[in-house]
């Protein structure tokens, strides 16, 4: 058995490759698109979250944004095309 399979899911909603999930420990984007990997941080190494609404310009405007995760180092997430309401509760939930 693999450790995430316990982990408490607290969001899922789906994102440009797949789904971005937040868990009790962990941030991850799960695909199964050809050449993609799945990616994860955990939530107790995240130092930052940006949060990049699209502009109303755009047809999508003002309903969707892209978060970006930064860990310790260089490593960082990104989850593009996240619909609004659930990125801010993301970043909410995270404490950013």
């Amino acid at each position: 058995m693999r450790t995430e399979e316990h982990m408490a899911e607290l969001i899922r909603t789906k994102c440009h490759i797949g789904h971005l999930v937040i868990t009790d420990n962990a941030v991850r984007i799960e695909t199964k698109l050809m050449g993609q990997r799945n990616k994860m941080l955990s939530r107790a190494s995240i130092i930052g979250v940006d949060m990049m609404p699209y502009p109303k310009l755009l047809g999508i405007g003002g309903k969707h944004a892209d978060l970006t995760f930064y860990g310790a180092g260089a490593e960082s997430i990104e989850a593009k095309v996240v619909k609004i309401g659930v990125a801010r509760e993301i970043v909410a939930l995270l404490g950013f």
